[in-house]
């Protein structure tokens, strides 16, 4: 998995993720370049990708759900 770099007491940013696929909640966090969340579902590993627009048009909104 991808980690983006911090300082140690830093928290890696982060989603919260509800992955419907499973009905369990989880985090996937920013990857190395900065362009996107990445991580899996904590039961079954289905992959999540979330790119982050550059155009600072997306959300501040921290908690999402998949569609399946």
């Amino acid at each position: 998995m991808d980690e983006s770099p911090t300082r140690p007491g830093q928290r890696r940013p982060n989603l919260g993720i509800h992955f419907r696929c499973c009905n369990v909640y989880g985090y996937i966090y920013k990857n190395k370049t900065g362009d996107a969340y990445v991580g899996g579902c904590p039961r079954c590993g289905r992959q999540l990708r979330v790119p982050i627009a550059k155009d600072g048009s997306g959300t501040n909104q921290r908690i999402f759900q998949t569609r399946g």
